[in-house]
């Protein structure tokens, strides 16, 4: 039975919305004003103005909804914004640090340089080899008479 109360209301409710709200009491237009047509209008008056209340609280109420949901829905597209940007930085990091990796490796392949301790042995022996070589060209190259020769 609750329920059914309660459709009850909602039905009136919207019946409330549907149609204009229409006078049973009325007086002929012969009558004269009766001691209860004060009351009846007074009635009238009120029940109308509450239902002018309740559509401007629901406009309002609306309308306040409407601007709460385009306002999330920016929100919401300006944070996946953010947060696809940040993705797309965080995901060329990776394929940096990924690419440095790729290239150290390499570049331990080409050098060939062990980490023992015997490069400095090795490129004291190679630069003793090149001043010996160019040593061999300047001598080449000087010309006979220079004042080198004479002192």
């Amino acid at each position: 039975n609750a329920e059914s109360w309660g459709t009850l209301d909602l039905d009136m409710a919207e019946k409330e919305k549907e149609e204009p709200l229409k006078v049973y009491n009325v007086s002929g237009s012969t009558a004269g004003a009766g001691s209860g047509d004060f009351h009846h209008y007074r009635n009238m008056r009120r029940k109308e103005q509450e239902r002018l209340e309740r559509m401007e609280k629901e406009w309002v109420q609306k309308t306040e909804q409407e601007k709460f949901e385009i306002e999330r829905q920016r929100k919401v597209a300006e944070l996946e914004a953010k947060t696809a940007k940040k993705a797309e930085k965080r995901k060329r990091k990776k394929e940096k640090v990924q690419e440095m990796k790729k290239m150290k490796k390499e570049a331990v392949q080409v050098n060939h340089i062990p980490n023992d301790g015997s490069f400095l042995e090795k490129f004291s022996a190679t630069s003793k080899t090149d001043d010996q070589k160019t040593n061999e060209t300047n001598t080449d190259a000087k010309p006979a008479g220079s004042a080198e020769d004479k002192a």
